[in-house]
């Protein structure tokens, strides 16, 4: 969860200077707050003292035609010469990272004189400073339906190779042994950077580590001290081991979502970092590129989002990139890495619940969940319960501050959240003399329970209703009371899918209306490998985990279609999802109510129907810049975003809701009854077989109407495109409809075999 997440280095504020500052603010219709960014730099750093300190910054430049097919090392001189000197007064190098393929430019130690100073250099496009991300399995390949025969069809992902940029690995674990298994394919170009041991295998192929400076010291090798990168990478590719399981709760056979894929890990932290990654996956030739993590700070717009750059270079280059939506929902625009060449994934709860429950002094029982694995006898009794409400402070309703609170002998209710680790907490009732916590969800995170901890004290969570009524319980009684009770692990428990109350919503304040995030994967208590141990598994939840899932799908699918496009494969896993949960009910949100497709996207990943899809969206590069020319983008501003040349009144423009992507978005106006909006868009057939026939089925709540033209498309040899259009408008009880209304619906494209699913947004403005 983002609660309990820390990065390893402080991330400074964006900032970016352009040669053209007042030219960009004025042409770009987009860029309110990118102007004021721009214009907040140019007036002052703002830091004071901190100003004349050295940051690493990211430089943007505009290759001559000298330098167009230069080598690295030839593009490393060139860089360097844009340097005010090679070192530092402490002697510690400038350059930092010389990009030849995730951008055009490099990292360098500036102060922000210096970077001001180079932005108004001859082919210098920009500068902006570097910030820190935050990194955002057994039962869940059952409940994904990745099932032995499905796996036997794609030769369960082996010969494709799924890069992870994280937080490093633990290559010992068994999760990752691959001495008999199969070489990576001829074509990867990387390597191992574990000096002086043979720790990488033919499962693990290679692993990195970028280090661009600042904050805590160095780890120079990519051996994991977090735990989270050796999570992601065993749910996206981990091999099958049995006997997993996490203290006796949900054990099982671990595996992820394409067990004999090959792994490449590259371990960085900061936007420098995750450039300098990206540029050496886009070298390795990796097949899926899986970026677990996002920036604390959303909103930027592209050209001030260096992993979106790098992720667009990487589908240039063929390579699928999948990523987290974020952890910072259910609020609505929380998205991050929502840019249309990112495959964005939301997290979803799976139907196993880690039993443990309370039994009240009154006789109720409340369920909860736990993985604590003592022996300790005292809390299978009655204990007395306090909750540290005085003078209702944050601090102590989350347990953060114990002080004056009298938890000696007592079960201690504790808020989640506030800033403050399972484990921290932990420790402050432990130290406050506590016997026993029990983690009770806030109003936002309702029904989700995404905070299992591993930790020394007895430990049970509970969802928001359960918490309502632990308190009302407490103020109604004289000498409140509890008793912990185990339960063990339970499947088909709890309804699901249902989207986790911290996933990340949309709509994306920065993409032009495109709906967002795209699926939703597992990403709640998912067990998987430990970073502190060789057979060792641990729950962890979030985006991060769920965007595992999703790379190891692709992984799978591309397997089984080795010559698609990485958009074909997304489109594959976007049109074959589904908005029902196991019980043939809506999926819902935390809240127990119906989720939006602001939440959802497309809809859950259904794995066996996404390798055989039977059309597909296809979108190519020269679309993605022609849509950020239609974002109003300025030739300087799609220039770095593409990382080349880009002269928009040259390649034309394409709004956002009429690029090719697996899901429709459009726009009526309130203030105009007989308002319409047409899109347009292509299928690709890919079926092997001869003939086939489409009919669409549009659903859509009252209020709004579509006409689908065609109404059926005829296919009779793969690769065949077919265009269609959808026209959008009120309909006769268009009164219900007000300014602001969201509504949701699904068109269908049905033959006798196949089913191709869109979701559609439409938004009354």
């Amino acid at each position: 969860m983002q609660d309990d997440y820390r990065c390893r280095h402080s991330g400074p504020r964006v900032r970016l200077h352009f040669v053209s500052l007042i030219v960009a603010c004025v042409l770009s219709h987009y860029l309110p707050t990118s102007c004021a960014q721009l214009s907040s730099v140019v007036g002052g750093d703002g830091d004071g003292g901190a100003a004349e300190h050295p940051s690493v910054y990211i430089v943007h430049v505009r290759k001559p035609k000298r330098m167009l097919y230069a080598g690295p090392k030839k593009l490393e001189a060139w860089h360097r010469s844009f340097l005010p000197s090679p070192a530092l007064d402490s002697g510690e190098p400038r350059l930092v990272f010389s990009y030849s393929r995730a951008m055009s430019g490099f990292a360098a130690r500036l102060t922000p004189e210096e970077a001001e100073t180079m932005a108004a250099k001859d082919g210098v496009l920009g500068a902006v400073r570097d910030r820190a991300l935050l990194p955002q399995t057994t039962h869940t390949p059952d409940f994904l339906r990745l099932r032995p025969d499905m796996w036997r069809a794609a030769n369960r992902g082996e010969g494709i190779i799924v890069g992870m940029v994280d937080t490093g690995i633990n290559p010992d674990h068994v999760s990752f042994e691959g001495a008999k298994g199969r070489r990576p394919p001829w074509k990867w170009r990387g390597y191992c950077e574990f000096y002086g041991r043979r720790t990488c295998n033919r499962k693990l192929v290679g692993a990195r580590s970028y280090y661009a400076g600042g904050g805590e010291a160095a780890q120079p090798l990519p051996y994991d001290v977090d735990g989270h990168g050796t999570h992601t990478a065993g749910a996206a590719v981990g091999k099958e081991v049995g006997g997993a399981g996490v203290y006796g709760y949900a054990d099982g056979t671990a595996a992820g979502a394409a067990p004999a894929a090959h792994l490449a890990i590259y371990k960085a932290a900061t936007v420098a970092e995750v450039l300098a990654a990206i540029n050496q996956a886009i070298h390795d030739r990796v097949d899926v590129l899986c970026l677990p993590m996002a920036s604390p700070e959303g909103g930027a717009p592209y050209f001030l989002d260096g992993v979106a750059i790098g992720a667009l270079a990487a589908v240039r280059e063929g390579i699928l990139v999948v990523a987290a939506a974020g952890n910072y929902g259910p609020s609505l625009g929380t998205l991050r890495n929502e840019a249309p060449w990112i495959m964005t994934v939301a997290a979803s709860t799976t139907d196993r619940v880690l039993r443990a429950s309370l039994r009240l002094g009154n006789g109720q029982e409340f369920a909860g969940e736990s993985i604590f694995h003592d022996d300790t006898d005292n809390i299978f009794g009655q204990l007395p319960l306090v909750y540290p409400t005085a003078k209702r402070l944050p601090a102590a309703m989350a347990c953060s501050d114990l002080r004056g609170v009298k938890a000696v002998g007592k079960i201690v209710l504790c808020h989640t959240g506030g800033n403050i680790s399972a484990a921290e907490k932990a420790k402050a009732v432990k130290d406050a003399g506590g016997v026993a916590m029990v983690m009770m969800n806030s109003q936002k995170r309702g029904f989700t329970i995404a905070e299992l901890p591993d930790v020394d004290l007895p430990t049970v969570a509970v969802d928001y209703n359960t918490s309502l009524q632990l308190v009302d319980y407490l103020a109604h009684s004289l000498h409140p009371t509890a008793a912990v009770v185990p339960g063990g692990t339970a499947y088909q428990a709890q309804r699901a899918p249902a989207v986790a109350g911290f996933s990340s919503r949309g709509p994306s304040a920065v993409n032009g209306g495109i709906l967002k995030p795209d699926v939703l994967a597992p990403g709640v208590s998912i067990v998987s490998a430990s970073h502190t141990t060789k057979t060792g598994f641990f729950l962890d939840s979030g985006t991060s985990v769920a965007a595992a899932h999703v790379a190891g799908v692709a992984a799978i699918v591309n397997r089984s279609n080795p010559d698609w496009t990485p958009a074909m494969i997304r489109s594959a896993i976007m049109t074959t999802t589904t908005l029902m949960d196991r019980a043939g009910d809506p999926i819902a949100d935390q809240t127990g109510s119906a989720a939006n497709l602001l939440a959802t996207g497309a809809g859950q990943v259904d794995p066996p129907r996404a390798t055989d899809p039977g059309l597909v969206y296809n979108v190519d590069l020269g679309d993605y810049v022609r849509y950020l020319c239609g974002l109003g983008y300025t030739d300087t501003q799609a220039s770095i975003t593409a990382g080349y040349s880009v002269q928009c009144a040259a390649v034309g423009k394409v709004t956002p809701e009429q690029l090719n992507y697996p899901s429709i978005a459009a726009r009526l106006a309130a203030s105009s009854p007989g308002d319409t909006a047409t899109v347009r868009r292509t299928l690709t057939n890919v079926l092997q077989c001869s003939t086939s026939t489409y009919r669409a089925k549009v659903e859509l709540p009252p209020g709004v109407t579509a006409k689908v033209s065609p109404r059926r498309l005829f296919f009779w040899r793969r690769g065949q495109r077919r265009r269609f259009t959808v026209t959008f408008s009120f309909d006769n009880s268009s009164a219900a409809v007000i300014r602001g209304d969201v509504q949701g619906g699904r068109l269908w494209w049905y033959s006798g075999t196949h089913v191709v699913a869109t979701p559609l947004l439409i938004t009354v403005v």
